[in-house]
């Protein structure tokens, strides 16, 4: 993203608003990704 000029400011990374917890850093983790529908 850096190098296309970034995101805009008022858009962010949730997990990283969030703590970044190593326990949900990974969304295919077909056990705890509860939007695994969007991606058929």
């Amino acid at each position: 993203l850096q190098q296309v000029g970034n995101t805009p400011t008022r858009i962010g990374d949730l997990w990283i608003e969030t703590g970044k917890r190593k326990e949900c850093a990974y969304t295919w983790d077909m056990n705890r990704n509860t939007n695994v529908f969007l991606s058929i």
